[in-house]
């Protein structure tokens, strides 16, 4: 049976209201499974992880009314949302993306501090002389922001962001720190 919410808010209040009803599912350990416990956490109600081995098989089950609902990435659930066979909650982040418009972002659901967002970033070694890194970044952000790579990423609904190095580390540190506490809270261990 599909949760009867149309948004985020909806969501919390049915999980609430409906501590044993509400699952989602996704592959053990991936950000997709600690998304869903994030959101848990901050918005205090129960839902419950069904393991699978990729999230292809949660969306299939999802699509096919089995699992409830999903964390999963735009750039993979924008066609089924087009064609009406998903309906978007929310998108995890500060802003709307592009590629639905008409979704709310955390922040605007009011769950402002709840954000999932993927990012890259391009390592070196720990010895390269801090010359050769910022020649790097800049050739890096230069290409980011060109036309071309603009396109093609807002294609699959990333937004290129460029960063300092000190940026980045910052970003790392930080992302590494809300993580870290996420999985100390579920009890996941590395096998």
């Amino acid at each position: 049976m599909l949760a009867p919410v149309n948004n985020l808010q909806e969501l919390i209040a049915y999980g609430k209201a409906n501590p044993t009803k509400l699952a989602y599912g996704s592959a053990t350990g991936v950000i997709l499974h600690l998304a869903g416990k994030l959101l848990k956490n901050m918005a205090g109600f129960e839902i419950l992880h069904i393991p699978y081995g990729g999230n292809g098989p949660a969306l299939t089950d999802v699509l096919g009314g089995k699992l409830q609902v999903m964390v999963d990435a735009v750039s993979n659930s924008a066609p089924y949302i087009a064609d009406g066979k998903l309906r978007p909650l929310v998108v995890p982040s500060r802003h709307r993306t592009p590629l639905l418009p008409d979704v709310p972002s955390s922040a605007e659901a009011g769950l402002p501090s709840y954000q999932v967002e993927t990012w890259f970033a391009l390592y070196g070694p720990a010895a390269m002389p801090d010359e050769t890194v910022g020649k790097v970044n800049a050739a890096l952000n230069a290409v980011l922001l060109g036309p071309d790579a603009v396109a093609q990423s807002a294609k699959i609904g990333l937004e290129p962001r460029v960063t300092s190095p000190a940026q980045a580390a910052a970003l790392l540190k930080a992302e590494s720190e809300k993580w870290r506490d996420v999985i100390r809270r579920i009890g996941l261990q590395v096998e």
